[in-house]
């Protein structure tokens, strides 16, 4: 089922290698230290096949709808979660993200809970080499300019009980004056 789909082969077994400590806890290389994985010592480990075939590797990735907007617009982050597997489907799966700094929740798609701070989506189950799409829909604080950083979404299900995070979607907030627009010629 996983023949030309490079990319859940990758995630299987990056996912499932075992790690290894091939240098003292306190030395880093490239500013990653040797305790993260992975790191530019020993990658993520040592290839693990039978892990690897018996795995399930879930991904979350997410994008935002601009990466330059104005204060009090909106930003829709939309999310897609994968699941790789060679075997049985993962279940009891949880995407949850935590609402960035300086933004407001105002909606998401599908069956989702909100508890003030967090959206949650869960999914019964997900096959082997499945994927679920969700959105979440804030708006900006009004009088905010800066950064928002939005990095604090995993996901989990019953076979995968270490969250894995994506990574950082940063989107900027910037004044009015600083969009730029692009330049038209006007001839005579």
């Amino acid at each position: 089922d996983l023949i030309g789909q490079v990319d859940h082969i990758e995630r299987l077994i990056t996912r499932t290698a075992v790690p290894v400590q091939v240098i003292p806890n306190d030395s880093s290389c490239g500013g990653i230290p040797g305790t993260v994985y992975p790191n530019n010592f020993s990658g993520w480990g040592r290839i693990d096949a039978l892990a690897a075939y018996q795995g399930h590797a879930l991904w979350p990735e997410k994008i935002a709808s601009s990466d330059q907007i104005l204060p009090g617009d909106e930003i829709v982050y939309l999310f897609t979660v994968g699941h790789s597997a060679v075997q049985s489907p993962a279940t009891d799966i949880t995407l949850s993200d935590m609402l960035p700094a300086n933004t407001i929740f105002v909606n998401a798609t599908g069956d989702y809970t909100f508890d003030g701070s967090t959206v949650r989506w869960e999914f019964a189950n997900m096959e082997p080499v499945d994927s679920r799409i969700v959105e979440m829909k804030v708006q900006v604080a009004e009088s905010f300019l800066g950064t928002i950083i939005n990095d604090r979404y995993q996901v989990e299900s019953a076979e995968v009980t270490s969250p894995v995070t994506g990574d950082p979607v940063l989107t900027e907030v910037i004044p009015l004056y600083q969009i730029h627009l692009p330049l038209v010629s006007v001839s005579h």
